[in-house]
């Protein structure tokens, strides 16, 4: 019973705290959200000075009183403060200069700004400019015994923006391009950093061909995966590549020097967006109907030109109009067909694509896929088809039109270049 009525009194004093907490943030909120108020609608304050107070002054009190994390969001702040500053020593200046205090406290001031920039911008330079050794990556040991912080020799977790990293990720970017790599890669690195160098090409974390470390974090490796080579920048190891399956022949070294010419003097493609951008917008928009409520938005197809023995990845977006039970039978099937609508090459679904029996109708279903072609395909024009299977019956699920499948788009199969 004694339990009971301390559990009871321990539950009164957590609301009573939080709600204590809540007052607090809400009479804080206030009693800085109307001084603020006020000197923006005061007809005394120079128009000028409104909007600077508003970027100054908003951001600093949403981050303060109304995000319970704000992180480095802190910053939008910094740059406005930065001005109302200056125009207060502006003001200062006069003010002093208009009492024949100028003469000496002028130099003052301007030697202490001077000061300041002698000590901040050699600071931003290690952040923000110097490429090596690289500040973040480095630290503690890249930081002057000058510029010691609150937080010591330990980095505060998170919210790292606008420090250079040079692994070199233009030499994957054009191994991409010459298809000496084809196939799906993972990576410790950001999708939204390595979709631009590597053109969109298909990120999955489930088996992919390739995982590409940054700074040789080799116990990230599974079993299954063999280093292939790695990128030299600056003579330095910066990027391991790592294949899923055996490795032939000696490891290969790739260096940036000698690469990063051919990436920046190619032209940059129409490529997928959605995987290295937030917004999940097809590479190539459709608005094709099935019965039942399935809608295919679109597609992403890395290459529509490919030579015998190469691949490509194509990634389709579904939506569901409404859950669609009878396509807990139905199997999505995409087909590369010859002029005689005969089926040829390899595809395959990959990286765990979710059948049609567990798509939903409360967001996008995407479903990868790679195609092989064979080392023997004649060149000429290929049909891509995809179409929803009974996987009993193996009746069609047809599309609004009536049709049974959907032509996506044409494959050119060009001549294999010759032997050197």
């Amino acid at each position: 019973m004694q339990a009971s009525g301390l559990d009871r009194l321990l539950i009164i004093v957590q609301y009573t705290s939080l709600g204590i907490a809540a007052l607090e943030g809400a009479a804080a909120l206030v009693a800085w959200s109307l001084p603020l108020a006020g000197l923006v609608l005061s007809p005394s304050l120079p128009l000028a000075l409104r909007p600077l107070l508003l970027w100054a002054g908003v951001p600093f009190i949403v981050m303060s009183f109304v995000l319970e994390v704000p992180n480095t969001h802190y910053y939008a702040m910094n740059a406005a403060a930065a001005l109302l500053i200056a125009v207060a020593l502006g003001q200062l200046v006069g003010w002093l200069a208009a009492r024949r205090l100028g003469v000496l406290l002028t130099p003052v001031l301007s030697a202490a700004g001077i000061a300041l920039l002698a000590v901040s911008l050699p600071y931003l330079y290690l952040l923000y400019v110097q490429q090596w050794p690289e500040y973040q990556r480095s630290f503690p040991a890249a930081r002057p015994d000058l510029y010691r912080t609150s937080t010591g020799d330990s980095l505060p977790d998170g919210g790292y923006f606008g420090f250079p990293h040079r692994d070199g990720w233009k030499v994957i970017g054009e191994l991409y391009q010459q298809a000496q790599l084809q196939g799906s890669y993972s990576s410790n690195q950001k999708e939204r950093m390595t979709g631009w160098y590597t053109r969109g090409a298909l990120r999955c974390d489930e088996q992919p061909d390739y995982l590409l470390l940054a700074r040789g974090q080799s116990y990230l490796v599974p079993t299954d995966y063999y280093l292939l080579g790695y990128v030299l920048v600056d003579g330095r190891r910066m990027l391991d590549l790592y294949r899923r399956g055996a490795v032939v022949g000696p490891l290969q070294a790739w260096s940036l020097d000698d690469t990063e010419h051919l990436f920046d003097n190619t032209d940059v493609p129409h490529f997928p967006l959605q995987r290295p951008l937030d917004a999940i917008a097809p590479q190539y928009p459709l608005d094709a109907h099935w019965s039942g409520g399935v809608r295919l938005r679109g597609y992403d197809l890395d290459r529509a030109v490919l030579q015998p023995g190469q691949m490509a990845t194509l990634l389709l977006s579904w939506q569901l109009r409404e859950p669609v039970d009878p396509l807990q039978q139905d199997d999505l099937v995409v087909q590369l067909l010859n002029a005689s609508g005969v089926a040829v090459g390899q595809v395959q679904a990959v990286c765990d694509a979710p059948a049609p029996g567990s798509w939903t109708a409360t967001g996008i279903n995407e479903t990868p896929f790679q195609m092989t072609l064979p080392d023997d395909l004649p060149p000429g024009a290929y049909t891509l088809q995809v179409g929803l299977r009974h996987r009993s019956s193996g009746a069609w699920r047809p599309l609004a039109s009536g049709a049974a499948t959907l032509p996506l788009t044409t494959l050119t199969v060009a001549p294999a270049p010759p032997l050197p």
